[in-house]
């Protein structure tokens, strides 16, 4: 189990490149040696990217709530007059 958090960090480092210089340099040479270790930085990339866009999705869901909260309620009706005045 240890040995596998110890991987999970030295990959975690290389993609985020907060590994010192000495360490990605080993880690490069890993990887040249061992295609497995390859796949699994290639996995692990792909779920950054699949987490960060479920994040900005969710960002973008929570403002245009808010966009509607604050565009189409009544009791915020001057709030949205003095945005409107900005653009006109």
């Amino acid at each position: 189990m240890k040995t596998l958090l110890n991987k999970l960090q030295q990959i975690e480092g290389f993609i985020l490149k907060t590994n010192n210089p000495g360490d990605n340099l080993v880690f490069e040479a890993q990887l040249l040696l061992d295609e497995n270790l390859h796949q699994e930085v290639s996995l692990q990339k792909d779920a950054y990217a699949i987490i960060n866009q479920y994040g900005r999705r969710k960002l973008k869901a929570e403002i245009e709530s808010v966009h509607q909260q604050l565009f189409t309620q009544t009791k915020h009706q001057r709030f949205r007059e003095k945005v409107l005045a900005l653009f006109k």
